[in-house]
């Protein structure tokens, strides 16, 4: 597969509708590209910059989930005259579509941005990805008497800019339900895991101290205290983080670095969890 990114080159804008070009710093022998308009090498203070897989993995995403919608691409057929028959090759052939976006080589996922991709506006708060139902039709080898609807189709989601350490990454929360945001971090919920390993090797070791158990096992001593508090986190707490309902801005460090209080009320209050 193809190292280099930049499948959005020409077809992403920022939330002024100024156009974005890929960049890249050089870190060591690390390349990290980056989607960013032009006052950013001025460095004007309303310049806007992303990471080119952040950008490229959600718009990727998105489209995949949209052509596995068959209700949505049904809408995109809602002005024209077809049969089921059409209506039902038209669904197939996005799904199919949908399934291979996933595991596609550079130039065929460019090829087909570039086909049915009219744009991608990139907002401080929300990412709107614009598509060309002709471009798609024509991709997807629909019937020629199929028509579009004059209306293209509009991906719209909430996108969040969250600071990890000195990483600053785009994600697109998933919603449970109303206004509420689902987003799983693997290593919180690891976290969690490692708490209950390491209560059960105290209790099955009583006689030994939490130093004693860590020099058997090779592990830090530090470490393995901190982590072990956990295990008396609010279960509400240990609920939420499982589903992905954490305060966006709590992460591992913070967790492990957090002064629990014993009351769980107090938990919440000093974890953010309202």
């Amino acid at each position: 597969m193809r190292a280099f990114i930049g499948v959005l080159v020409g077809l992403i804008y920022d939330g002024e509708g100024r156009a974005m070009v890929l960049t890249h710093t050089q870190k060591g022998n690390r390349r990290f590209h980056y989607y960013a308009n032009r006052y950013e090498t001025l460095g004007d203070n309303t310049a806007s910059r992303v990471s080119a897989r952040d950008i490229e993995n959600i718009v990727v995403d998105q489209l995949s989930q949209t052509l596995a919608s068959g209700s949505q691409m049904q809408s995109m057929l809602l002005h024209g005259s077809y049969t089921s028959e059409q209506l039902h090759n038209v669904i197939s052939r996005c799904g199919k579509v949908a399934t291979e976006l996933g595991v596609a080589k550079y130039a065929w996922k460019q090829e087909l941005l570039r086909n049915v991709m009219n744009r991608v506006d990139l907002h401080d708060d929300r990412v709107i990805i614009r598509i060309d139902n002709r471009g798609l039709l024509n991709v997807i080898k629909a019937d020629i008497s199929v028509q579009p609807s004059s209306t293209n189709l509009t991906i719209e989601r909430q996108a969040l800019r969250l600071r990890r350490g000195k990483a600053l990454r785009l994600v697109i929360p998933a919603t449970l339900s109303g206004d509420r945001v689902q987003m799983r971090d693997e290593k919180l919920i690891a976290l969690i895991a490692e708490s209950r390993a390491i209560m059960q090797q105290i209790t099955a070791n009583l006689g030994k101290s939490i130093p004693a158990l860590a020099a058997e096992r090779g592990r830090c001593r530090v470490r393995m205290m901190k982590v072990a508090k956990l295990a008396c986190l609010d279960p509400d707490i240990v609920t939420a983080i499982v589903e992905g309902r954490q305060p966006l801005k709590l992460s591992p460090s913070k967790l492990l670095a957090a002064d629990l209080p014993l009351a769980w009320a107090d938990q919440r209050r000093v974890l953010g969890f309202g």
